[in-house]
Parts: C-alpha cells; sequence; structure tokens
C-alpha cells in the first residue's frame, strides 16, 4: 500500500509554485450563468469557485471573498469554494490544505444550459504531474463538475486512482457563505445536534449539544471538525439591509467501481469553522473586520484519510441551495409555487382518534407510481400498465411502520407480541390536463385525493422508449406544473360553488357563514392568481378553522418521491436535481427513489437479503423506509410506546398532544378518566436496561393529565371508573 503522505522536503512546494502562472497578471474565470437568471464564475486557478448569484436574489452574492485576497496565481485564494486535496491543514512536504486549490486546472467543457429545467454545467480536470509526484508519488486524475440550477449551485469533485495500489487522502470542499453580519445572532448552523466533533481551538472532543450553533463572539474563533456529519447543513442568515435568508449544505460522498458501477455510500465530515477577530487581524488575505461577513460550512472526508482502491473512483459532492430563512406563498413569476410542507396542527380531538393517517401516491400516467406502490407496500394489488388509467379505483394497502424500539422493549420485557403503527398507502388514478374538467379520470381522481392526508407526487426522472409519457417526452418541472395546475383550478371551483350556494342562503341565521364567505372571497382571487391555497393565513380563529374545514387540495401536506433508474437510485440525475430546485427552495421534502429497484428488493422473503441488495447499488434503506419517515415528519406524529407480558406497542399521537390526548388514543374513555402516567423515556429505557431498573432508579416519572408528551416515552395510564 503507498502511503499517502509521503513526508517530502519543501523544495519540493517551491517546484510545484514556480510551475504556476496567472494569464496577464489576471486569473482567467469561466462565466455560467442560467435562463433563470442565476451566475456563477470559477477560477482555473484551483478550479476555484469565485461567485453564486441564485436566481431569487440576482444582486446578493451566495459566496464570500476577501478583499483582500492574493490574486497572484501562486497563493491560494481566500474566500469562494477552495478545493482542500490531498491534505487537510498541513502536512509536511505540502502546500496547506494541499496543492489542489494552488494548481491551473484545465476547463474541459462549459455548457450553458438552454432549457431552464436543465443546469449550466462546467468541468475541470487535473492529473498528477511531476511536480505533485515529487510530493506524493502517486497517479491520480481530479475531474471537478459544476452545475448552476436556478437557486442552486452543486459542485462534484472525483477522485480517479489511476495508480496500481491503493491511495489515501484527505479531501474538503471549503465553502465561505457570505452573511451581513454574524454578531448578535446573525448566523446560526443547524443540523448537527447529537454529533461528536473535534474543536479545533480547544484541542477536545465533543458532542454537539445545541440545536442550533450561533456565530455571535465577534472575537473568539469557531473551528469545529464534525465526525460523520448528516447530509444536510443549514446556515441560517439574519437579513441586515438584505432579506433573512437561509442556504442549504447538502452533501455525500461515494465509490464506484471502473464502469461505475456498484456506488457504496461513504462518511463524509463537516466543518464549521469562523476566524474570529483575533484570528482574523494574524491572516495577510483576510480584512480586519471581514470576520463577521462570513461563515464557512464545509462538506469533506477530514477526520480520517479516505483509502481508495486502484481503479476506483471517490466522489464528493454538494449542493448549495438558497431559500428564504422563512417560506412564504409566492406567485409563479419567478419559481412556480408547488405544493409544499404545511407546518400547521390539524385540529383533530383526542390525539390521532380519527386522524387520516393516509398518504395518496399521485402522479401523471405512466410514472411509474404503481410500481413503486407496489413495492413500497410489498402488495401487487396495484395495476402497473403501459397505458393509462390502468389504476382507476385506488388501491389500499396499510403498511407497518418499522420500529426498532419497540422490537427492543419487547425483546427486554419478554412481550408476547409486537405490534408497530401502521400508515396507509392509496394509489390513485393517474392525473391528466383537463381533470379538473373531469377529463380522463379527472372527478375519480380528485374525489380519491380529497381523502387522503399527505400527498405524495411521483414524478419520472428517468428515460426509457419502452414506457410511453402521455406527453409523448419526459419532463418531470412540465409534470408538476399540469399537476399543479389542475389542483388549484379543483380548489377554484370548490370555492365558485361554495360561494354560489351561499349566495342562496342569505336570511340564514346560521352565525358561521358571514365567516365562511370572507374566507372564499379572499381565497378565490388567491386561487385565480396561481398560488396555492396553502400560503393561506388568517388572524381571526373561525376564519381560521372555517379555512381548515374547507380541505382545499392544494392545503394539503405533500412531499415529492423522484422516480429514477436502477443506476441513478444513490445518485439521482439533472431531473432530480431540477425537481429538488423547485421543491426544496421552498421548503419542501423531495426523495430520490427507484420504482424498479424496490420492486426487486421487495421480492425478497427476508430483511437482511433486500438491504444487501439495495447496498449493492449504494443504498444503505429502502425507499418504504425513506417515505414513512417523511410522512410521519408531515403529519407532525411522534411515537409513545406501552409495555407488558403480553405486547409492546407503539401509538401515535400528534406533537404537542397531552398525556390525556395520549391515553384517549388507546380508548377513548381514557382521556377523560385519566389519574396520572407513570412514564420513562426510551433513552433512560436504555441505560437501565428494565422498567423495573428505571423505576428502582428513580427514572420512572409520574405526570399529570397536562404533561407534554415527548416522542418515545414508554407510558403506563392510570385511569378511574
Amino acid at each position: 500500500m503507498v502511503n499517502s503522505f509521503v513526508s517530502k522536503t519543501a523544495v519540493f512546494v517551491s517546484t510545484l509554485l514556480a510551475s504556476l502562472t496567472s494569464a496577464n497578471g489576471e486569473l482567467e474565470t469561466v462565466k455560467l450563468s442560467h435562463p433563470h437568471g442565476s451566475s456563477a464564475e470559477v477560477f482555473l486557478f484551483g478550479a476555484h469557485v469565485k461567485s453564486f448569484r441564485a436566481a431569487m436574489d440576482p444582486n446578493l452574492d451566495v459566496i464570500f471573498m476577501s478583499k483582500d485576497s492574493f490574486m497572484d496565481g501562486v497563493n491560494p485564494i481566500r474566500g469562494g469554494i477552495p478545493v482542500v486535496f490531498p491534505n487537510f491543514g498541513g502536512a509536511p512536504g505540502f502546500p496547506n490544505h494541499g496543492f489542489a486549490r494552488i494548481t491551473n486546472w484545465t476547463l474541459a467543457s462549459n455548457k450553458e444550459a438552454t432549457d431552464k429545467n436543465r443546469p449550466s454545467v462546467a468541468k475541470f480536470t487535473m492529473e498528477a504531474s511531476n511536480s505533485t509526484r515529487q510530493m506524493w508519488p502517486v497517479e491520480f486524475k481530479l475531474e471537478y463538475e459544476v452545475k448552476l440550477y436556478a437557486n442552486q449551485l452543486k459542485t462534484a469533485l472525483r477522485v480517479h486512482n489511476t495508480h496500481t495500489e491503493q491511495i489515501e487522502f484527505h479531501t474538503l470542499l471549503h465553502n465561505y457563505l457570505w452573511v451581513d453580519d454574524s454578531r448578535n445572532g446573525g448566523v446560526t448552523v443547524s443540523g448537527l445536534k447529537g454529533v461528536d466533533y473535534f474543536d479545533q481551538v480547544a484541542k477536545v472532543n465533543k458532542t454537539e449539544t445545541r440545536q442550533s450553533i450561533s456565530i455571535t463572539n465577534s472575537t473568539a474563533q469557531t473551528g469545529n471538525t464534525y465526525l460523520d456529519a448528516p447530509d444536510k447543513i443549514v446556515a441560517t442568515i439574519k437579513g441586515v439591509n438584505t432579506k433573512d435568508r437561509s442556504v442549504t449544505v447538502q452533501k455525500k460522498g461515494f465509490i464506484t467501481g471502473k464502469n461505475g458501477q456498484k456506488a457504496i455510500k461513504t462518511k463524509t465530515d463537516a466543518v464549521v469553522w469562523n476566524p474570529g477577530a483575533e484570528r482574523a487581524k494574524k491572516l495577510e488575505d483576510f480584512g480586519d473586520e471581514e470576520h463577521i461577513n462570513m461563515i464557512c460550512v464545509e462538506p469533506g472526508r477530514v477526520s480520517v484519510k479516505q483509502p481508495l482502491p486502484a481503479g476506483q473512483t471517490y466522489t464528493l459532492e454538494q449542493r448549495q441551495v438558497k431559500g428564504l430563512s422563512t417560506p412564504k406563498s409566492r406567485s409563479n413569476n419567478l419559481w412556480p409555487s408547488m405544493l409544499h410542507i404545511r407546518r400547521v396542527v390539524t385540529r383533530t380531538p383526542s390525539g390521532c382518534r380519527g386522524f387520516q393517517r393516509s398518504v395518496g401516491i399521485v402522479g401523471m400516467p405512466n410514472v411509474g407510481k404503481s410500481t413503486l406502490f407496489n413495492a413500497l407496500t410489498k402488495t401487487e394489488v396495484a395495476q402497473a400498465a403501459n397505458y393509462p388509467f390502468c389504476t382507476i379505483d385506488p388501491n389500499v394497502a396499510r403498511v407497518a411502520v418499522p420500529d426498532g424500539r419497540v422490537r427492543h422493549l419487547a425483546e427486554v420485557e419478554k412481550s408476547k407480541r409486537v405490534i408497530e403503527t401502521q400508515l396507509e398507502f392509496v394509489d390513485i388514478a393517474g392525473l391528466v390536463r383537463g381533470a379538473s374538467h373531469g377529463e380522463g379520470l379527472g372527478n375519480k381522481f380528485l374525489d380519491n385525493i380529497r381523502q387522503v392526508a399527505v400527498i405524495a407526487h411521483v414524478v419520472r426522472c428517468f428515460e426509457d422508449t419502452n414506457i410511453l409519457h402521455v406527453d409523448e417526452s419526459v419532463d418531470p418541472i412540465r409534470d408538476l406544473e399540469t399537476i399543479r395546475t389542475e389542483l388549484i383550478l379543483a380548489d377554484l371551483q370548490t370555492v365558485e360553488k361554495r360561494l354560489t350556494n351561499l349566495a342562496k342562503k342569505k336570511k340564514s341565521t346560521d352565525p358561521t357563514i358571514p365567516s365562511l364567505i370572507e374566507v372564499l372571497k379572499r381565497l378565490q382571487p388567491h386561487l385565480e392568481d396561481g398560488n396555492l391555497a396553502e400560503g393561506m393565513t388568517f388572524e381571526k380563529p373561525d376564519e381560521q378553522l372555517q379555512f381548515e374545514r374547507l380541505q382545499l387540495l392544494t392545503a394539503k401536506k405533500a412531499l415529492y418521491l423522484c422516480n429514477v433508474s436502477e443506476e441513478d437510485a444513490a445518485t439521482g440525475n439533472d431531473m432530480t436535481e431540477a425537481v429538488r430546485e423547485r421543491v426544496e427552495a421552498e421548503g419542501s421534502v423531495c426523495l430520490t427513489v427507484s420504482g424498479s429497484l424496490e420492486e426487486a428488493a421487495a421480492s425478497f422473503e427476508d430483511d437482511e437479503s433486500q438491504l444487501e441488495y439495495l447496498n449493492e447499488s449504494g443504498l444503505n434503506e429502502t425507499g418504504l423506509t425513506k417515505v414513512i419517515r417523511a410522512s410521519q415528519e408531515l403529519l407532525q406524529l411522534q411515537t409513545y410506546y406501552t409495555v407488558g407480558e403480553k405486547e409492546a406497542r407503539a401509538w401515535n399521537v400528534l406533537a404537542g398532544s397531552t398525556a390525556a390526548v395520549a391515553a384517549g388514543v388507546i380508548h377513548s374513555d381514557f382521556e377523560k378518566l385519566l389519574i396520572r402516567a407513570e412514564t420513562v423515556g426510551y433513552e433512560d429505557f436504555v441505560k437501565t436496561g428494565s422498567m423495573r431498573a428505571a423505576k428502582e432508579k428513580g427514572l420512572l416519572r409520574s405526570e399529570g393529565k397536562d404533561y407534554i408528551c415527548q416522542d418515545g416515552d414508554i407510558f403506563n395510564f392510570l385511569v378511574g371508573k
């Protein structure tokens, strides 16, 4: 095996630096633009991203660049997105953070998007040279791809091991994000709670306990390396002279074989860094006060070296998605509005009693909707034929929610049976343009979709000439807009019909009619402008209640499922990125699944074989698990448990419910008759080893009726007669 970091003398670094030049004293850049109005700029020196301006705010750069940065084609650039490779920090014989960021790369291609649904793409390459071999005697090739969407910048570094043996390296995409002013809580970073990290300043290992990391201390340096960090990290930026906004950094790393097969996901870390005032003054290429205008959120592999076998390719991929910190309803002038997450607790008596826990799977004909339904539910009830409307009546399947906690409870307490919670999936007939006027199976579709709590939109993101598309071409954005338009028109018909009927009841003494009319009159122009009902809010409680009772289609919670080929199951493709761009810019959820892959995996009888099959395609869980998790979050459900000799059982309750409401889920009488609840958290149960041990150690608490349930609570309800 070749040692990845061979100690060499500084003369080799000098040799590399001496080989670099700048063109006419200025660094050459490659510019990208997008039909939506976004733009990006990349230096050839270091393949260093200099600028990214999103379509939602083209006058404001997402990326920070220091005004004091060196621009001499020799020293590294301060700001932007430096490519760190093959070492993180200092290493004997290597430049700090590696040689990739101080090498002139080659522009391989630069293609501007002509279709708003596609990205503009620039590709850069770098290969081992005599200079790099003196520091690191291995053969390799680097490819760096920059994709520009409307409000998203995607960058991917690919390391090809062309050496004869395994190599090892560090790599990082060193994002500098621009912020208005980090003082006074101006910027927070979330998504890292519970993650172990190394505090580079204090030189100690810690576990992150904060929900949001606030960068407020303008003096001290922040430098944390989070080990095996989550794939999504969000920087929320408070606007001073600009709107509040957020930048979501989504990352992943994976290894592929010689022919691009068997993508295996790898662990990735994240670095959060701000130099603070004291450190900033010591940096020659950084302004004394510039620390208040930046935060680094950097994905990569730096806690340990990334091994890469000969002939294989490692990919480090990230997406920067710019959005508003508090998503608001928008017209479809710049970004067509989408059905997105509605974070309002639906008024439902007694927790989840009578609460719809159904997910309606919808989409255009022949997008793979029924195939996906069959795979997710492990049934064969839905016809999956190559012609429109093969699903006429909705197919229904109840699916147990995978829950390792309740299984562990049953094992420890020796319960005779295990009962998990359930979600109901409904496969609804395909929708076509004109459904709101009864075209195709429009009326039946709209009637069925009204009955579900969550709408899962399946969009086709794969090419296959053997599978027809109702519009004769594959365009997921067009399909989304078709569904969106039909649902808005259906809601508009509902509103207009109600107004017409109420006009006939002018003499009615019903006290609720005036508030209902007010709601309908506000909704009508809102929908006519092409907006979703989801964006409507009403200050008066009676009007808000009337709005919720209407159960409008565009007010339902929704998630988006991009159905891809088996080859794209782990990484997605340009079509999934276009859908994700539309959805996540407004704070919604988008998942990539492969119906054909899930269908094949579902044919295995045991879970172990199924997961082994999925692992070969770079997946570590089933699509069902991802869909259930997203649906639970949309429904705002928490899970609590009861356990005894007969059974260990999981129950759902709406987040924020009281102990009395939770008891009422088991039996409606219990809500009124509850005296008190004995409870212990699941984590405390695991630590102590049993309910008896938890009680002996004083962790079994006695709570009253108004106790607010927490996810994972284990209850023993004491009720009267």
